[in-house]
């Protein structure tokens, strides 16, 4: 975007002065003690120090600068590149060629940044800077800016934009293709517990094995094959469905946490479920117990939700257990409540009890500490996946046969 209108941000040049002073003081002694010979020296010095501060100044005035970022909004781990474009008859007629310069990119503070090597392109200097490694939530850049100085070092000045940009960096997301509370596959993965509620399709079929439960039996097929045959089946799909998602912030109480920390990792997993959910057509909705709590109905657009997902901190007060309670209490209309937490609370086994007695379809998706009320939460009839760090994302919310199978 562009940067808007300029500003140039004037220092004294202590150098420059100091060399001008001593060219007076030269020409001085020169008339007062009768040495002609400082003279020339003088004036030599006199002009080195005011013709460095005006050389700078005249080129600083002439340069305007604007700034793009490639993106204003990314995903967590994808790079953005901010250009700085350099303009005006200084760059035009190479006056910086004869100066010393460099970009000031004024990057957020958490970004690490990889610079190219600035070009001539049309008239105008490029810089490009790669910015990587921005943690999730919003950022700012602050005003562009490029510092002159003259080949001695005697005088510098930097000239520098008035605007800023932000970008706004969403939670990691990985693929899904069928959420973990609707696969049998991922129940015989020993990764997943629970009931299935609700129309439930036919996803494959399979040998028998042990402990699979005779309702789902295919007798058909068992007839045809002679050996029993197990039916695979995944809940409704792409039809109306509604979830809302009940994400835990009570995690760390300072409001923070390394980017693959436990919270760092349930706002993936949150994020992920939405996304994947949104994408086959359900309408889904967000509840989380932050210190500024959110509850964006079933219906909200996946956008709205990431982008408050993308905001969220750990810094809220109100037990994961009460927070449960609340959101079935007020969204009658939820097929599936998915609770997400790093934390966890001993009350968070009666309250998915609460919530099954309701008749609501409970998934849990315990992470780091949390995985402490997993047992509990299953007798419940809960679906439970339990994730220990990053890695076990992908594995952990998606139930797809596929998927199962490689576990």
């Amino acid at each position: 975007m562009p940067s808007g209108p300029r500003r140039s941000s004037w220092r004294r040049h202590p150098r420059a002065i100091a060399v001008a002073a001593s060219g007076v003081v030269a020409l001085i002694a020169a008339g007062g003690f009768g040495t002609p010979s400082l003279r020339p020296l003088g004036v030599g010095l006199i002009l080195l120090g005011a013709g460095a501060i005006a050389l700078v100044e005249i080129a600083a005035k002439g340069i305007r600068i604007t700034r793009s970022v490639s993106a204003d909004t990314v995903r967590s781990g994808e790079p953005a590149v901010a250009t700085i474009r350099l303009r005006g008859w200084p760059v035009r007629h190479r006056l910086l060629g004869m100066l010393d310069w460099e970009i000031r990119p004024s990057l957020p503070a958490a970004a690490r940044a990889e610079p190219r090597r600035p070009s001539w392109i049309r008239g105008e200097i490029r810089g490009e800077f790669r910015v990587a490694a921005l943690p999730r939530g919003e950022h700012r850049f602050g005003p562009p800016g490029v510092a002159i100085a003259d080949p001695f070092g005697l005088a510098r000045v930097r000239r520098a934009a008035t605007a800023t940009d932000t970008i706004l960096v969403l939670p990691r997301t990985v693929p899904i293709v069928i959420p973990f509370w609707e696969s049998g596959a991922a129940r015989r993965a020993g990764r997943h517990a629970g009931q299935l509620r609700g129309r439930a399709e036919l996803g494959g079929i399979r040998d028998y094995e042990p402990g699979d439960p005779l309702s789902l039996i295919h007798w058909a097929q068992t007839a045809r094959r002679g050996r029993l045959q197990t039916k695979e089946l995944h809940g409704e799909s792409g039809r109306g469905a509604s979830v809302l998602v009940v994400l835990d912030a009570r995690a760390d109480p300072g409001g923070g946490g390394p980017p693959d920390g436990p919270f760092e990792v349930a706002v993936s997993a949150a994020a992920s479920l939405i996304a994947a959910c949104a994408a086959r057509g359900d309408a889904v909705g967000l509840e989380h117990t932050a210190s500024r709590p959110a509850a964006l109905a079933i219906g909200t657009p996946a956008g709205t939700i990431e982008r408050e997902l993308a905001m969220v901190r750990s810094d809220g007060s109100q037990a994961i257990s009460l927070a449960l309670r609340g959101a079935v209490g007020r969204s009658p209309t939820a097929r599936t409540v998915v609770l997400v937490s790093a934390s966890g609370d001993r009350g968070l086994a009666a309250a998915a009890g609460q919530a099954r007695a309701a008749g609501v379809n409970l998934a849990a998706v315990l992470v780091g500490p949390a995985r402490a009320y997993g047992q509990e939460i299953r007798r419940t009839g809960a679906w439970v996946a339990e994730i220990a760090g990053t890695a076990d994302l992908a594995a952990a919310l998606d139930g797809s046969v596929g998927r199962a199978q490689r576990i």
